[in-house]
């Protein structure tokens, strides 16, 4: 029998480095708990004011693409500005947009890229704007809410190393945490003939008590390392280049329950 560990991406939450104690994030957590985030880099995306066009039908704008300390890629997009009798307009302030509807309601958002990254997911824009929403995930850790208030991050001295080496050598590039919510995670079996089995092993199916009774901080940590591993972080050390192994003792119940294999879906 093949017992494989697995757990799915269920929620994201992207937020400057300064914005990580909202109230809106310890809000969402209760629901969504976050349980790891990864620092990334991307290159940085502004709307100029006077590109912005607001037409019943339409609206028109530039987004500005920084390549390096000088240089910029303009894309000049529409969007659909009027929908089931309601008229909406953008607004730029700094580096945040803005949109107004003509029923009262705005909504904001901090940066371009998270404007681009909410649009384009609800109107379908992705495949087009791709080349825009590149992140490089340049470290991972885990998170946790402290005690209802406070947003506590293990490696948050990361977050600031990462946020100096960008500001220092890459002028063109801003910085971006993305907090994520892993569903619980579930076990798999699969009944393989060269694989020694016990059928009455009740605690290997998927609703057992092997899946009931995994230790939180060890399916973290797998979780940890198996991002690590996929993506090699620059400012990741541990478990980059050595995950997994037996030597690791933070998830010695994997190998204790003879748990073959992981398997983590990022949406």
């Amino acid at each position: 029998m093949l017992v494989s560990f697995y757990t799915v991406l269920d929620f994201v939450c992207l937020a400057e480095p300064n914005q990580l104690r909202q109230k809106e994030i310890i809000e969402i957590n209760k629901s969504k708990p976050f349980t790891h985030y990864q620092v990334c880099e991307f290159n940085r995306l502004r709307i100029r004011t006077e590109s912005v066009i607001n037409k019943h039908e339409y609206i028109k704008f530039v987004v500005s693409k920084q390549l390096n300390e000088f240089d910029w890629e303009e894309n000049e997009m529409i969007m659909q500005a009027f929908d089931q009798g309601i008229t909406a307009s953008m607004e730029i302030r700094g580096k945040s947009v803005v949109i107004h509807y003509s029923d009262g309601f705005e909504i904001g958002f901090e940066t371009v890229f998270m404007f681009l990254e909410k649009t384009g997911s609800d109107m379908g824009w992705h495949e087009h704007i791709g080349h825009l929403l590149n992140l490089k995930v340049m470290y991972i850790g885990q998170t946790e809410i402290t005690d209802g208030t406070y947003l506590r991050f293990e490696g948050h001295e990361k977050i600031n190393k990462v946020a100096n080496d960008v500001i220092s050598n890459r002028p063109e590039k801003e910085v971006i945490v993305k907090l994520m919510s892993f569903q619980s995670p579930s076990t798999r079996t699969i009944m393989l003939p060269e694989i020694d089995s016990n059928d009455s092993a009740i605690d290997l199916m998927p609703k057992g008590e092997l899946s009931k009774n995994i230790p939180k901080d060890d399916w973290k940590t797998v979780i940890e390392g198996t991002l690590i591993k996929y993506f090699s972080p620059e400012f990741n050390v541990h478990y980059r280049d050595n995950f997994p192994s037996e030597k690791h003792t933070k998830y010695n119940y994997f190998y204790d329950n003879n748990i073959r294999s992981v398997c983590v879906e990022l949406h």
